[in-house]
């Protein structure tokens, strides 16, 4: 039977050491006990609004030391970022590959969630997962052309092919430059803003509330690989797996107290997997929500991260700053 935690010999995939795994882990960890680093912002090659030139400068006047671009299933930003980072010089903040993925976690046999596993790759390699993030960036315009469907029997037309073109120009309230070459994404946020602008919604969240999210009548499921999967092939290819956002599942929120902790269990079991590590600072978590997630991390035995989820002018989160400190309860 396959392992998904890496053993003492080279992880199944391109040779990868538990050594070099540790050593990733390691630099993150270094990363946000210094502070002033953001390991979750998205650009225009998925559902931000920024393009990565922008983003680079954005983060090089903020006085951040590290950042991470984890665009939801693609790499497309990361030679636009590269050459930014380049045209910045010997000053420009360490940078560290990434990107987000969307698997399935069953919470109980034949119930499973949506949850977000984000893939680190400080040591690089990244470019080694295109080929599956391609596979994954075909199973959402299969979603997407189902939801184009479903939409349009509702009496609201939208076509693939227009979904797609809204994600070949910038968004209309920044309109800060061109998107970058590639496999861009598009999805869910996209069709609530052509929604919005077509009169069928009040806004983003109208549209998802009423017609995009969940049970919702505009709503359509994507496959997607399981959680156990992806943290063991992100490891494979040299890549740390760390939990998104948790708070978004509803693992949060449990009084004071580890040993029962629906948290606390989950991340054991995610540990058990080969997960590296948990965001417990995040751009829209609460101060208790974030030592609680802290807490649970650490009773895990897992790395801690922070990013803000950064999405530009779609999400409220801002990017965090060289003021911004983690070292609290590190």
């Amino acid at each position: 039977m396959k392992k998904d935690r890496p053993s003492a010999h080279a992880v199944p995939g391109t040779g990868v050491s538990p050594e070099q795994l540790h050593e990733a882990e390691q630099r993150i960890r270094r990363m946000v006990a210094e502070g002033a680093c953001d390991l979750h912002l998205h650009t225009n090659a998925s559902d931000g609004t920024t393009p990565p030139d922008v983003l680079v400068r954005m983060v090089a006047a903020a006085g951040l030391r590290a950042f991470s671009v984890t665009d939801h299933d693609t790499i497309a930003a990361l030679p636009a970022v590269r050459a930014a980072l380049a045209a910045i010089g010997e000053n420009a903040p360490q940078f560290v590959p990434g990107v987000e993925l969307s698997v399935d976690y069953e919470v109980r046999p034949g119930r499973s969630i949506e949850v977000h596993l984000l893939g680190y790759f400080p040591l690089g390699g990244i470019e080694a997962v295109e080929d599956w993030l391609r596979v994954m960036r075909g199973h959402r315009r299969e979603r997407n052309r189902q939801m184009c469907n479903l939409l349009t029997k509702l009496g609201m037309p939208i076509t693939l092919e227009e979904l797609e073109a809204e994600g070949e120009v910038p968004d209309a309230e920044e309109d800060l430059g061109d998107r970058p070459d590639g496999d861009i994404v598009v999805g869910r946020v996209q069709a609530a803003n052509i929604l919005v602008r077509k009169g069928f919604a009040q806004d983003r969240r109208d549209a998802f509330n009423r017609y995009l999210g969940p049970g919702r009548p505009g709503y359509a499921p994507r496959e997607r690989p399981g959680l156990q999967a992806a943290i063991g092939f992100l490891a494979s290819h040299g890549g740390l797996s760390v939990l998104a956002h948790p708070h978004v599942y509803r693992w949060t929120g449990e009084a004071a107290g580890l040993e029962g902790h629906l948290l606390v269990d989950v991340l054991r079991k995610l540990h058990g997997w080969g997960l590296s590590g948990v965001e417990a600072f995040h751009g829209e978590a609460t101060p208790e929500v974030r030592a609680e997630v802290l807490a649970a991390g650490l009773a895990a035995g897992l790395l801690i991260t922070a990013g803000s989820d950064f999405h530009g002018g779609n999400k409220h989160a801002a990017m965090y700053t060289a003021e911004t400190d983690f070292s609290a309860g590190l």
